[in-house]
């Protein structure tokens, strides 16, 4: 398996150019990335990965520990991967959500792409919207009769809201 997965790299990542406006590369790239930050850290070869990031450590250490990865030894990659496993962590318990947020920021400030800069950008919008006491993400749904609710219904009230699907 993991044969392959270098394999998938070398053909599909490594020295070739981001496709930021691709859908189905973005896709790509999210799943085959998925979960890779915290595998980095959780690997005995990089307990200070964690380390690292709990403490709120300048950005280029979490990107140099990315660029010694395999899978992530390209330094074009390195940005791309660092966003996504910095928000994968977001919502992982053990993280200052603070800290998070600052190593967010140090890279959108640091990067020259401009597709980093939008990315980072998303994540700030996602981690406002989500914070107790915030203005929450409109929603409209259906219930199980098929009748459609709008989130503001429930203003001031608690309630449960379950995502699945039927496939």
């Amino acid at each position: 398996h993991y044969k392959s997965r270098r394999t998938l790299y070398q053909s599909y990542f490594k020295g070739r150019p981001i496709l930021y406006n691709h859908p189905q590369y973005m896709a790509y790239f999210n799943e085959f990335y998925a979960g890779l930050m915290n595998q980095i850290i959780k690997s005995t070869n990089n307990p200070s990965l964690k380390n690292a990031i709990i403490a709120g450590t300048p950005i280029d250490t979490v990107l140099a520990t990315i660029n010694r990865h395999d899978l992530g030894d390209d330094k074009n990659l390195a940005e791309l991967i660092c966003m996504k496993g910095l928000f994968e962590l977001y919502y992982m318990p053990g993280y200052d959500k603070n800290k998070l947020e600052n190593l967010v920021a140090e890279l959108k400030d640091k990067t020259e792409k401009p597709e980093i800069k939008t990315i980072a950008e998303n994540f700030f919008q996602i981690a406002k919207k989500l914070k107790p006491g915030s203005q929450h993400i409109y929603f409209v749904g259906k219930d199980t009769e098929g009748n459609i609710h709008t989130l503001t219904e429930y203003s001031g009230k608690n309630f449960f809201l379950t995502f699945f699907s039927t496939d």
